[in-house]
């Protein structure tokens, strides 16, 4: 899961569509919340 995390912050700083970038995260957000919390 650290890895994936690693990986979605390099393709972030590779992404140059920054409203897909934010949904993606937002995304990530929320399945940390659900599963960790």
């Amino acid at each position: 899961a650290y890895a994936s995390i690693i990986w979605f912050l390099g393709f972030l700083n590779r992404s140059s569509l920054a409203s897909f970038a934010y949904y993606r995260f937002l995304v990530a957000g929320i399945s940390y919340w659900y599963f960790f919390s």
